[in-house]
This record gives structure tokens, sequence and C-alpha cells, in this order.
């Protein structure tokens, strides 16, 4: 059995976590919460305790799929691999910056662009870590489900302001 290189693994779980947690730092989350929750919002929207168990659980899991890439990939040395991983960070600062976007600026419109580039970031994403790994590229299945569903739900939202 091979043995697993614990700290680039706990830093690729660290990663995206560490940075979905500053982005949510960094917006007040007591005005969010009169800010959100005055907002149409469709019956079919989760309850507010489960994004954050929900963004923990998909953050970890690509996080645990860059580490397979990194391992399989041999890492930063070889070209390819540090591209598609390059490339997953730069998705990750923008599915960071959708939360500054929506909630911080508190703008919908905004947040939607910037989901839409979040969403065919990471679909790239998925599709650039399967070529290295298999189970990389499926462990980001979730993780586009949830985006696929935070797009509609961000849709709905900006679609109801229009009307209003």
């Amino acid at each position: 059995m091979a043995t697993v290189a614990l700290l680039p693994l706990l830093g690729g779980i660290l990663l995206p976590n560490a940075g979905g947690l500053l982005s949510s730092l960094a917006i007040n989350m007591r005005t969010l919460n009169e800010w959100y929750t005055n907002l149409e919002l469709p019956k079919w929207k989760p309850p507010n305790w489960l994004f954050g168990p929900a963004w923990l659980i998909l953050y970890t899991l690509i996080g645990v799929s860059s580490y397979l890439v990194w391992k399989k990939g041999n890492g930063f040395h070889d070209s390819n691999t540090a591209f598609i991983l390059v490339f997953y960070v730069i998705h990750l600062i923008l599915n960071w910056l959708w939360v500054i976007f929506f909630f911080g600026f508190r703008n919908p419109e905004l947040g939607l662009y910037s989901i839409w580039l979040v969403d065919i970031t990471a679909l790239a994403t998925a599709i650039l870590f399967f070529t290295i790994d298999k189970t990389a590229g499926l462990l980001f299945i979730p993780y586009l489900a949830w985006l696929g569903y935070a797009t509609a739900l961000n849709t709905y939202i900006v679609s109801n302001e229009k009307k209003s």
C-alpha cells in the first residue's frame, strides 16, 4: 500500500476550504442575513444551515481531487499538471469572488455573471483532472451538481429582482 503524502493532501483540502472561509469572513454576516432573507427566494431553496456543511464537504472533495492530480501528475514537475493545477486555483479564486460579488456587494446580477464563469471553469477543471486521474475528475460531480443548483437559485433571484 502506497503511503499518502499527508502534507500535500492536507494542503489540497485546506486551500479551497480556507479560501471559502476567508471570502465568507469578508462579508458582514449579520446584515447579510437581513438582506438575503428579504430577497424573493424560491420554495426549493435549501435551509440556511445547510450551506456551511455542504461547502465544507464539496471543498474537501475537490481538495482531495487536486491532491490526486498533483500526486499522479507528478506535481509541478510536469508542465501539463502544473498548468492544470494553476487553472484549478484560478477557478477557486472565481468561486470565492462569487461570494463577494453576490453577498458582499449584494449584487445578484454580478453574482450570476460570476457564477457562470465558475460553472465553466469548474467543468473544465473536472475534465482536465479526469485526463490525469479518473477519480479526481469524478470527485467533481457533486460540486458541479451543487454549482448547477446555486446557479439556478442565483438565476431565480435575478429574474425576480427584475420583475419588481
